[in-house]
This record gives C-alpha cells, sequence and structure tokens, in this order.
C-alpha cells in the first residue's frame, strides 16, 4: 500500500520546466517530419493529375473555344471549362498552404539555429535556462505545424473530390464521343 501511495505521488507531480521542454522538443521534431513529409507527398499530387490529364483537357479546351454561337457549344464543354476554373481556383489555394509551410519551416529553422547556439554558448545550467525559454517559441511552431497539417489534409480532400469530378466529366465526354 506505502509503495502505490508513493509510486501515485510521483505520477502526479508535474514535470519540471526543462523536462517539459524536452518533451515538448521531442513531440516537435516528430511532427514536423511527419507533417513536412505530409506536404511533401501532397505537393506531388496535383502536379501528377494535372500531369496525366493536361492533354484531355486541352483538347476539350480547344474544341470548346471554336467559333460559333455560345448555343453551338456542347455542356460537356462548359463542364469542363467550369472544372477547369475550379481547377485554377484549387491550384492557387493549395500554393497558399505551400507558401504559408515555407514561411513556417523558416522560422523552424530558426528556432533550431537558437537551440543550437544556446548548447554551444552556455553551461548545462544556462542551457537548461536558456532552453525552458523557449517553451512558448516552441508551442506556437507546434500549433502553426498543427494547422498546416490540417490546411493539407482539406487540401487532400479537395483533391480527391477534384479528381473524382474530373473522372465524372470525362466518363461523360467519353461516351458522348
Amino acid at each position: 500500500m506505502y509503495l502505490v501511495s508513493i509510486t501515485a505521488t510521483k505520477m502526479i507531480q508535474p514535470q519540471k520546466p526543462y523536462q517539459q521542454y524536452c518533451s515538448l522538443h521531442r513531440q516537435f521534431i516528430d511532427e514536423y517530419r511527419m507533417i513536412s513529409a505530409n506536404i511533401a507527398e501532397l505537393y506531388k499530387s496535383p502536379k501528377r493529375f494535372i500531369e496525366d490529364n493536361a492533354s484531355e483537357m486541352d483538347r476539350y479546351m480547344a474544341e470548346s473555344a471554336m467559333p460559333g454561337s455560345p448555343s453551338s457549344v456542347s455542356p460537356e464543354h462548359v463542364s469542363v471549362r467550369e472544372f477547369i476554373t475550379r481547377i485554377e481556383d484549387f491550384k492557387l489555394q493549395i500554393m497558399s498552404v505551400f507558401f504559408e509551410h515555407r514561411q513556417l519551416l523558416e522560422k523552424c529553422t530558426i528556432y533550431m539555429q537558437k537551440v543550437q547556439q544556446y548548447k554551444l554558448e552556455a553551461n548545462e545550467m544556462e542551457v537548461e535556462e536558456k532552453l525552458t525559454s523557449l517553451i512558448p517559441e516552441l508551442t506556437s511552431l507546434r500549433f502553426a505545424l498543427r494547422c498546416i497539417e490540417e490546411k493539407a489534409a482539406g487540401m487532400s480532400n479537395r483533391l480527391s473530390t477534384v479528381e473524382g469530378k474530373w473522372n465524372i466529366i470525362n466518363g461523360i465526354t467519353a461516351t458522348a464521343a
């Protein structure tokens, strides 16, 4: 019984600031790696989709741009035009996520440079104190990483929707031809 109460007491004790920093820093490193890998994969996805379908989209756009009255433009071509407008909007939004991620990477690099500088310049006690002072910045970076992760997940879902719509449009126009 006495052993259990000592163990329970130790478990309830809050972490010392430096231990908290070390824990947050490890989590940050793991999150940074995972999110950066996900963003890198997301970066490739729209490019692959556009490369795989560009010639077909160009063909539809060329056909729909032929002279004639607006009523002579087939409904399939109108849907392709609308789809391409949506693709352009999607590209702008996903580029915004990539730029935001790049800015965050710069902030993460500055943070890591501070960590290295503190470790090189100070003795062990000063290092702990200086690193502990970085907890607010570290917390802010982790929050920003999670925000980017959520935006990337949203863009990935949108890309799946875009691909699905293209498959429907392409299927409709393929059967109409």
